[in-house]
């Protein structure tokens, strides 16, 4: 993923969730959401971003920061 990208969505972790320590991309998701309901809140923050919807059957596959950024390149048109 370019960084650019990377650091987009890094930023909208950092403002959704409030975190301030590293984040990489094997951090895992539910370390930074108290609650499936911040998950959803971060995931769509994520998804108007970048004007894409990422299928409700593949939530389960998110699970750390990494999987999150690589949805971006599978749904944001070239």
């Amino acid at each position: 993923m370019e960084e650019n990208t990377a650091s987009a969505i890094l930023k909208i972790i950092r403002e959704e969730t409030g975190y301030l320590g590293e984040i990489i991309d094997a951090t895992r998701l539910d370390t930074l959401v108290a609650d499936s309901l911040e998950f959803l809140s971060l995931v769509c923050a994520i998804e108007n971003a970048f004007h894409f919807k990422i299928p409700d059957k593949r939530y389960t596959e998110v699970q750390t920061v990494g999987d999150l950024c690589g949805f971006v390149p599978d749904y944001v048109p070239s």
